[in-house]
């Protein structure tokens, strides 16, 4: 924990550029790690202010100054997804960055339709990033356990689909349900196709809110 330190900063320099380093966070003026705000970044006399602390990166000008964090350079976990890397910075007449993404295992958190094949999901040549693909749709249980790849030895798979639902079970039952399914499934009959789309979407939305 820290408070603020960019407030009333101003260096004291002789040279061309002035480049500051802080831990600090610039998303939130209440945060407990040293939190900075853009006016505090417009008035602090620095072409460039390097961050850290932040795990996803980003970056913001707040008047002659430019403010820039590249996150963590390396996922630890399902909340810290996709390319890590570094910044090159170029301190010149103006300051730019550019993102370098490091080789270092990554995290991916895909969902996906139970239909899905993972040849479309995985890449081609396997490797050590972390994959958590959750299936989701209508599908009987899923083999989960034949779909493992050694080429992947940190795949991580979840079953989150739903089992298929017979819409008209209980149509043309003598209670209000039966009655209300039978009206959607007569009205099928002549019905165009879109409207039928929207019929049996109606009954499956219906099954669903039944189910809880």
């Amino acid at each position: 924990d820290c408070p603020g330190l960019l407030a009333d900063f101003s260096p004291i320099h002789t040279e061309k550029y002035a480049v500051g380093v802080l831990h600090g966070d610039p998303t939130q003026v209440t945060s407990p790690y040293c939190p900075i705000t853009a006016e505090q970044v417009a008035n602090s006399g620095l072409n460039y202010l390097a961050l850290g602390h932040i795990h996803k990166g980003g970056s913001f000008r707040s008047g002659d100054t430019l403010c820039a964090w590249p996150g963590c350079p390396m996922g630890r976990g399902y909340d810290e997804t996709g390319e890590k890397g570094v910044l090159i910075v170029t301190v010149d007449d103006t300051v730019s960055t550019r993102f370098v993404p490091l080789d270092t295992p990554r995290f991916y958190d895909l969902e996906v339709d139970a239909a899905a094949s993972l040849d479309d999901i995985l890449p081609p040549v396997g490797n050590e990033d972390h994959y958590r693909i959750t299936f989701t749709g209508t599908s009987e249980p899923l083999a989960l356990e034949t779909l493992y790849d050694p080429a992947f030895p940190n795949l991580l798979l979840r079953d989150k689909t739903t089992a298929p639902v017979d819409l008209w079970g209980s149509a043309g039952e003598d209670t209000l349900e039966g009655k209300y399914f039978k009206l959607l499934q007569d009205s099928l009959e002549n019905a165009d196709e879109e409207t039928q789309r929207k019929l049996r979407l109606a009954a499956e939305i219906s099954r669903k809110l039944l189910a809880g």
